[in-house]
């Protein structure tokens, strides 16, 4: 089975709340066995516009894990 990913793409309003979000994430992935690749700013934009300032990537190791994931009440 092929990897699966989440790309994100955020922007920021609230840092204190992001923060405390981001902070719970990783307990999310640990019962999937997901893996956050990224998490940042984009380095440059080649093509379109960046409506977002922020971006997260996370791999999965297939979709059916992505989506339960996805799906979970975490």
């Amino acid at each position: 089975m092929a990897a699966a990913y989440v790309i994100g793409r955020i922007t920021i309003k609230d840092p204190q709340k992001w923060a405390a979000y981001r902070d719970r994430v990783p307990a999310t992935l640990d019962p999937w066995q997901a893996e956050l690749v990224f998490r940042g700013k984009p380095f440059a934009v080649f093509s379109g516009a960046a409506d977002h300032t922020d971006v997260v990537v996370i791999r999965f190791a297939d979709a059916a894990a992505l989506r339960g994931w996805f799906e979970s009440p975490a």
